[in-house]
C-alpha cells in the first residue's frame, strides 16, 4: 500500500487506497475491506478483485486505485478502524501484509 485516504460521515466511510506491486503476483486476488470497532469486531467489509486489472497483471511501474465505501451500522461507536488484506478467492489463503500495524495479516488503518 503506498497510500491511502480516508473520508467519513454520520453513516459511510469512503476509503481510497492507492497499491504498486513490490513483486510479481502470480495469481489474481482478492481484496477485502473492513470496519472494525473499538474491540475488533468486523461491523462492516466489502471483499472484491481490483476492478479493471487483476493482479496478476499488475506492473511494478504503475500504481492502482481502489475505492471503497463502507456503511457505518446504526449505533457504532466513533473509535473505528479500518481493516485491509488480499487473499486467494478459491484457497482463502492470505497474502501476509508488513508493517506496523497488523491484525491476523492484515493492515490496520485509522479511520479519522
Amino acid at each position: 500500500l503506498r497510500s491511502h485516504t480516508v473520508e467519513t460521515s454520520d453513516s459511510e466511510v469512503q476509503v481510497s487506497l492507492l497499491w504498486e506491486q513490490v513483486s510479481a503476483v502470480p495469481a489474481d486476488y482478492v481484496l477485502t475491506v473492513g470496519l472494525l470497532d473499538e474491540t475488533d469486531t468486523l461491523i462492516a467489509q466489502q471483499d472484491a478483485p481490483p476492478p479493471g486489472y487483476p493482479t496478476s497483471v499488475w506492473l511494478d511501474t504503475q500504481p492502482y486505485l481502489t475505492e471503497h465505501t463502507l456503511t457505518i451500522p446504526d449505533g457504532a461507536s466513533d473509535d473505528l478502524r479500518l481493516r485491509v488484506g488480499w487473499y486467494l478467492r478459491e484457497t482463502f489463503e492470505r497474502l501476509d501484509a508488513d508493517g506496523a500495524a497488523v491484525l491476523d495479516g492484515m493492515l490496520v488503518l485509522p479511520v479519522e
